[in-house]
This record gives C-alpha cells, structure tokens and sequence, in this order.
C-alpha cells in the first residue's frame, strides 16, 4: 500500500512539472521576439571583460578523450546587453561532431560585463576559440 501511494505521488508531482514546464515553454514563445544578429558589433574577446568562463575540462566529452579525439572550433557568441550569452553558432568546425557541440555549450556558459558604449549597454558579438587537447 506505502508504495502504491508513493508511486501515485510521484507520478502526480510529474505530470504537475511537465504541465508547469508546457505553460513556461507556451509563454516564452509567445513573448519572444525575433532578434537581428547582423546588427550586433563584432568585439574582440582579448577586449572584453568576463565575468565567468566555464572550465574546459568539465565539458570535454568522455567518448572523445578516450577516442583521443583533439581539435579547435571556433564559435560565434551573440551577448545581450546584460553580458549573457543569447545564442553560440559554430564558425569553424574542430572536424569532430562531439567536440563542436561540446564548444557550442562551452560558449553558452560564458557571461560577460556588459559592455557600454556612449553611457549605454550595447549588444555584441565574439568569436571564441575552443582548443579541445
């Protein structure tokens, strides 16, 4: 009897998270608005201040390290004006699937100091390199 009951807790408690999850997922598209990348300014990465870079070692893919997999990608940043990270696009690809995706998701972790120009905060771009060794 304890684990029906436990069992129908938990199934209610899922079945709440998941519609939760749909009413936030239904809300946020409906309030997002379609952003124009083209105008973002191109900001060298040496010239930025950053806040939080993630390590490197955290996201190297296990099946990679043991595949000895190694490579460079380069990923296009889109930060907002707040020095968050609003979409990583791969440039330039390391030649191995794993690792690409791998810097896609490095990429989105960085959080930056808003950058200011003429006392506002302006959206930018960054390329960053990813050396998977």
């Amino acid at each position: 009897m304890k684990i029906r009951l436990s069992k129908n807790l938990v199934s209610f408690f899922f079945f709440g998270f998941l519609l939760s999850g749909c009413n936030t997922i239904a809300t946020q598209k409906n309030t997002n608005k379609t952003i124009d990348y083209a105008s973002f300014q191109q900001i060298e990465l040496k010239n930025l201040k950053i806040k939080y870079q993630p390590n490197l070692d955290a996201y190297y893919p296990r099946k990679s390290l043991e595949e000895k997999e190694m490579g460079s990608s380069i990923v296009v940043l889109y930060v907002n004006t707040d020095g968050k990270v609003l979409e990583a696009r791969l440039l330039k690809s390391s030649n191995y699937p794993r690792l690409d995706r791998a810097a896609i998701e490095i990429g989105r972790r960085y959080v930056f100091e808003p950058l200011v120009k003429d006392n506002h905060k302006s959206e930018f771009k960054t390329n960053l390199q990813v050396n998977f060794r």
